[in-house]
């Protein structure tokens, strides 16, 4: 979480109660986006889809996730897009952001004295738990039963302590090698170690097929809550019908 100014949900909600303006905003963030709104549900105890591959949008945590998360975006940009959310940030409209390395280098560029916090604590006493996110390498069936000692001397290289270091200092992503951490330009960068930290309490992303369904299914219903104000109950169940009828028709 990016912020010029740091407070718990509760103090946070407080503000954005009372400092929000048409033109600044205590807090932004891509509040209908699924990806970025799992970590909401999942903080909740609820989630998108389980390991038995079940939809899970009308559970209990994550009807309660979302009436929580509603209040919150009442006092955001209705679309809630990335470019908005960026550009109110990097432009000093907006106090607070969640996002990842990526959005570093234009924050650092507009000039602004940044902070860097671990995900917030909700009042269940979780912090928003989103999906891990890693960067791997692919190698090919062919390579792998011809050329075994030039892959392996290349997986040593990219697994390295000093791989490790180099991308985390061109990348501020949190290296998969323990050991580099121990070097000072990575023991000291922000985003790494809230990256780092954040780790513990993370779901790993589905690798299923039925995810290409509960992305678009799950956008949909963020939709009808956060921006056409239907009902929460009400547009749970009727989208996890469509997520369960989808998904059936997979098979």
């Amino acid at each position: 979480m990016f912020y010029k100014s740091r407070k718990t949900f509760y103090q946070k909600e407080e503000a954005m109660k009372n400092e929000t303006t048409a033109d600044q905003y205590v807090f932004v963030e891509q509040h209908s986006t699924s990806y970025n709104a799992a970590a909401w549900i999942q903080g909740f105890g609820g989630y998108l889809i389980n390991e038995n591959r079940e939809p899970g949008l009308n559970l209990p945590q994550t009807v309660e996730a979302m009436e929580y998360h509603k209040q919150f975006v009442s006092y955001m940009p209705a679309d809630g897009e990335y470019n908005t959310v960026t550009t109110l940030f990097t432009e000093g409209k907006a106090a607070s952001t969640i996002g990842g390395p990526w959005l570093v280098p234009g924050i650092k560029e507009a000039g602004i004295d940044l902070g860097i916090a671990p995900m917030p604590v909700l009042p269940n006493g979780t912090s928003l738990t989103p999906f891990s996110g890693v960067q791997g390498v692919h190698v090919l069936k062919h390579a792998a039963e011809t050329k075994k000692e030039a892959l392996a001397e290349v997986l040593k290289v990219l697994g390295s302590k000093e791989t490790g270091v180099a991308l985390a200092n061109a990348a501020s992503c949190a290296p998969a090698n323990s050991k580099a951490y121990e070097d000072a330009s990575v023991s000291e960068d922000q985003m790494i170690m809230a990256l780092k930290t954040m780790a513990n309490n993370i779901v790993p992303m589905p690798n299923i097929p039925e995810m290409d369904v509960m992305w678009s299914v799950t956008d949909d219903l963020l939709a009808a809550v956060n921006k056409r104000g239907e009902d929460v109950q009400t547009a749970c169940d009727a989208h996890q019908k469509e997520a369960l009828e989808q998904i059936s028709a997979m098979q």
